[in-house]
């Protein structure tokens, strides 16, 4: 699978005020599996590194003169102290560390206890700055052929951010699900009018270190080279649109926009 996919582009029947419904009836396609890019158990997959990887606080207490300590962070470097695979070390510079088994101040027998806190690896949450992006790019674009700009809908983005989480979750990419609904379709169920329909569908792999707008003119590039996709964009009957962003830990951005 390339690292940007985009739906195939179609048409609709006919509504009630004569506006054609626009979108696509695509192929299906395979969504990536999260653990594709590394078997399950095996060193760096996000599976173990979640079990295996934690912070460290060490708290000791010298049983001759009482006193206390609290380490959590490597006094060179000031990096975390992290266990990977029973060893602990210096996040940063990753050297050996083990906790201090006597009294800085007496010497005596130091009494040591150690709090584990696991590590998230995983990426925060971009998705709303994506949405609100790509919103913005599109307004664009469509303000640069002379059209209005769409306001934001927060019913239709709820429909949009269903159908990107459904595609994740039972693996296609389409805007028909197993269900046999289409965007129409979703429209109807999620209790929103229908005499209007237009819908993107975009599968994006998203750089962590990319600002979201880099990433949404990246995306909204692709649907303005896709004429079903840059119909939807420029149609000018439209005056709404939500956009439901869904982020994998694969760094896979399944992205559902929707016209009203």
């Amino acid at each position: 699978m390339t690292d940007r996919e985009y739906s195939t582009p179609g048409q609709g029947g006919d509504d009630e005020d004569g506006l054609q419904p626009v979108f696509p009836d695509g192929e299906r396609g395979e969504v990536p599996d999260d653990n594709d890019h590394a078997d399950a158990g095996e060193a760096g997959s996000p599976t173990d590194r979640t079990d295996r990887l934690s912070v460290a606080t060490w708290c000791g207490e010298c049983v001759e003169c009482g006193r206390t300590a609290v380490r959590n962070h490597h006094g060179d470097c000031r990096a975390p102290i992290i266990r990977i695979s029973g060893e602990w070390q210096c996040g940063a510079c990753g050297v050996g560390l083990s906790p201090a088994d006597t009294c800085a101040d007496c010497g005596g027998e130091v009494d040591t206890g150690t709090i584990e806190l696991p590590l998230d690896l995983s990426p925060p949450d971009r998705s709303k700055a994506f949405e609100q992006a790509i919103h913005t790019e599109t307004n664009r674009r469509r303000l640069n052929h002379g059209l209005s700009a769409l306001e934001y809908s927060s019913h239709l983005s709820a429909i949009a951010l269903k159908h990107s989480r459904d595609m994740a979750e039972h693996d296609y990419f389409s805007h028909t699900g197993p269900d046999g609904n289409d965007a129409s379709d979703r429209y109807r169920i999620y209790g929103h009018d229908t005499r209007r329909c237009g819908e993107n569908l975009a599968l994006e792999y998203s750089n962590p270190t990319a600002a979201p707008e880099a990433s949404a003119q990246t995306v909204v590039d692709g649907w303005m080279d896709s004429p079903g996709h840059r119909e939807n964009i420029l149609m000018e009957d439209f005056d709404e649109q939500g956009i439901g962003v869904y982020l994998q830990p694969s760094g896979a951005m399944l992205i559902t926009q929707n016209f009203y």
